[in-house]
């Protein structure tokens, strides 16, 4: 199954946009690829065709020529769908290893490749990992700022740690 990346196939109908109606145009392609089925999809495309297609033809035919590779998207549910709208994960993890046996040259056998491999998408998952943990980390940061904490004591150094904290 071939799947084109929701955002490429967005970004490359972008293209033919003007910057002063891109939020419209954006507002109207939400509706094609937010679609619950295909065929509220193609109906979304066909409202969209209308609304713009006369002025961006660029951006309709964009949609039009990636339409097959696309609607294999609209099989998944919704909550998979916001993980998978897009391929940059896929294409990172690809270009680990691809830069890891182009780095080695030449393996003596296939299982030396395959460790090799193995050892490198551990390693690639293990860095997605921590950034993960660092993302979430921030974001903790951001609510318990965003909320602020009452101090049960009116310690002065309680309450100047967390002046600094909210700057």
């Amino acid at each position: 199954m071939v799947q084109t990346c929701v955002v490429h196939v967005i970004g490359n109908a972008m293209r033919f946009v003007s910057y002063k109606d891109r939020k419209k145009v954006a507002a109207s392609m939400r509706e094609i690829y937010s679609a619950p089925t295909p065929e509220a999809a193609e109906l979304a495309l066909k409202a969209f065709d209308d609304a713009f297609g006369a002025q961006y033809p660029g951006a309709v035919d964009t949609w039009k020529l990636a339409w097959n590779d696309f609607i294999p998207f609209l099989d998944y549910p919704v909550e998979l769908r916001k993980i998978v709208y897009t391929t940059n994960a896929i294409e990172s993890i690809n270009f680990q290893l691809r830069k890891i046996t182009k780095n080695r040259g030449h393996f003596p056998d296939k299982d030396a490749a395959m460790k090799m491999l193995y050892l490198g998408s551990a390693e690639h998952f293990e860095h997605e990992r921590r950034l993960l943990r660092h993302r979430n980390t921030q974001l903790d940061n951001r609510i318990e700022l965003a909320v602020p904490t009452i101090p049960r004591t009116l310690d002065p150094v309680k309450i100047r740690v967390l002046d600094c904290a909210r700057r």
